[in-house]
C-alpha cells in the first residue's frame, strides 16, 4: 500500500500489478496505460497468452511496448522457454528493458526493431501517444530499424516460435508477409489485433488479415471485429 500511495504521486516509481495473471509482478506506473498496473488492460488476451503458450514455450511479441505481455509470456515460458519482444521506439524500449529487469526476466531477448515485410530502415511515426505508432506510408519522421520474422530468425539463430502477438497499429499484413517460412515451419497461434481506424489505406485491414490466415492454412479462427478502433483475431494451427 505505502508503494502504491508514492506511485499515485511519483509515476516512474515501481509497484505491484493488482489483479490478474500478472498480479505481483513489479510494473513502473508511466510506462504505458494505468490499467496495466490494475491488471485489467487486454485481460482476455492475458489469459489467451496463459492458454496457448506452453511451459517451455517461445513467444513472439511484436509491437512489444513496454513489455505488459513479454512479463507475462517470460513467466509462462519459465526458464526453458523464450521470448523475444519487437518494439522500435526509443521511448518504450527503455521501459521495455526496466520492467524486465524489476521482475528479475532473464529469458527475454529485446530486439530494437519494427517488424515489416522488408529487412532495411524504414520511416516510423510516434504517433499522439507511446502506444500508437506505426510505421509510415509517407517516409516522414523517425527512421527505425525494420526486419521481417522469415529473416530475422534464420540471422539471429533463433527459436522457433510456439504463439506470435502482432500489435502493430495497421503494418499487420506486412508482418504475415515477412513471415511466410516461420509461419510454415513452426505453426504457430497467432493473436492478431487489426487496426482498419487508422487511415483510409488500412479499411478492411481485418478481412484482409482473415485471407491472408487461410491462405496459410489457418481455419481455426475467432474473429472480432465489433471495437470501435480495433478488431481482434485469434488463429490457431
Amino acid at each position: 500500500m505505502l508503494s502504491w500511495l508514492k506511485g499515485l504521486t511519483h509515476p516512474e516509481v515501481a509497484v505491484p500489478i493488482l489483479t490478474g495473471p500478472l498480479r505481483g509482478s513489479k510494473w513502473i506506473i508511466s510506462s504505458s496505460v494505468r490499467s496495466c498496473v490494475l491488471g485489467t488492460y487486454e485481460k482476455d488476451k492475458l489469459a489467451q497468452v496463459v492458454t496457448l503458450l506452453p511451459t517451455g514455450g517461445v513467444f513472439y511479441d511484436i509491437g512489444a511496448q513496454a513489455g505488459y505481455h513479454s512479463v507475462l509470456a517470460a513467466k509462462r515460458a519459465g526458464a526453458n522457454g523464450a521470448v523475444y519482444s519487437f518494439e522500435p521506439l526509443p521511448r518504450n524500449q527503455s521501459y521495455l528493458r526496466k520492467n524486465l529487469a524489476l521482475n528479475d526476466i532473464r529469458n527475454t531477448t529485446m530486439v530494437p526493431a519494427a517488424v515489416s515485410d522488408r529487412d532495411g530502415e524504414l520511416a516510423f511515426d510516434p504517433g499522439p501517444g507511446f502506444m500508437a505508432g506505426h510505421l509510415s506510408q509517407s517516409g516522414d519522421g523517425l527512421r527505425v530499424k525494420a526486419v521481417t520474422l522469415d529473416y530475422w530468425q534464420q540471422t539471429e539463430s533463433a527459436r522457433g516460435p510456439n504463439l506470435i502477438k502482432i500489435d502493430v497499429e495497421g503494418a499487420e499484413v506486412a508482418v504475415l508477409n515477412g513471415a511466410v517460412r516461420v509461419i510454415a515451419e513452426h505453426r504457430p497461434a497467432i493473436l492478431i489485433d487489426t487496426h482498419d481506424f487508422l487511415s483510409p489505406q488500412h479499411a478492411g485491414l481485418h478481412e484482409i488479415c482473415l485471407a491472408k490466415l487461410r491462405d496459410y492454412g489457418y481455419t481455426n479462427l475467432d474473429s472480432d471485429h465489433s471495437g470501435r478502433f480495433a478488431g481482434s483475431i485469434v488463429a490457431l494451427p
